[in-house]
């Protein structure tokens, strides 16, 4: 009984975001499973309180993108805003869009970032886009913008686009600048307001668990409630399926 309550409650999720993704991604096993970790982890099995507080304030925030014309699938109908974290950490240059866990509603970016004056990195560094640029978030300006706040090190961060393909749903790493818009010319002044995205190192960063330049080793999603909801780690070069499957 209690098993299929909870295939109840993801049925009901995978259902409703369905709406907003023509590509079919919210039916792939990635999702499922995601959403299976996110309502017994955070939600300990409780349909109601998934359902109140993920799964209704993510479809508002879909409806709201949707809306603003910010991309959930790329032209070639590759998985553009994630619902669940493809990966747990990044290389520098690689970055994806992705649904709130801890807070959900907002819209997601989660990228690696340089630290210590460029001498270790910060492997998954998330960042809330603010409600007011999701409709210049996918825009080739907006990300000009955000480098330019961390240099002398910010000209590698956010090149590369982490998606998902079907109808393996794999892992893909697309060059951005071949999707991202311009952004219109009535909000370029939004362009140049305050910080966009966390790219500078803070007094937080530098306490924050970091990694050398050199080997690559797991870390955690801060997404999940535990580092047992880590989903994968690859190298740079690897495509890999990324379909996961319940015990």
């Amino acid at each position: 009984m209690a098993q299929q309550i909870i295939v109840d409650g993801i049925d009901y999720a995978v259902g409703i975001f369905s709406e907003f993704y023509t590509n079919g991604y919210p039916r792939c096993e990635t999702v499922k499973e995601g959403l299976r970790r996110l309502l017994c982890d955070r939600y300990r099995n409780d349909n109601k309180s998934f359902t109140d507080n993920f799964v209704q304030p993510t479809r508002r925030l879909l409806s709201k993108l949707q809306e603003q014309n910010f991309p959930l699938s790329l032209p070639n109908g590759d998985t553009n805003l994630h619902i669940v974290p493809p990966l747990n950490k990044l290389n520098i240059g690689e970055y994806f869009y992705q649904v709130g866990h801890t807070n959900p509603g907002l819209l997601v970016v989660k990228f690696a970032k340089y630290l210590n004056q460029g001498r270790s990195v910060k492997p998954l560094q998330p960042a809330r886009v603010p409600d007011e640029d999701h409709d210049i978030a996918f825009a080739k300006e907006y990300f000009d913008n955000v480098r330019k706040e961390a240099e002398p090190f910010g000209d590698p961060l956010l090149r590369t686009i982490i998606v998902l393909r079907g109808p393996e749903w794999s892992i893909q790493r697309v060059v951005a600048i071949t999707y991202l818009r311009n952004c219109p010319e009535h909000r370029h002044s939004r362009l140049t307001s305050d910080p966009h995205l966390p790219v500078q190192e803070s007094t937080e960063d530098e306490s924050s668990t970091s990694e050398s330049l050199a080997p690559n080793t797991p870390s955690e999603n801060a997404d999940f409630s535990s580092s047992d909801d880590v989903f994968m780690s690859v190298s740079k070069d690897k495509t890999i399926d990324c379909s996961l499957h319940a015990d």
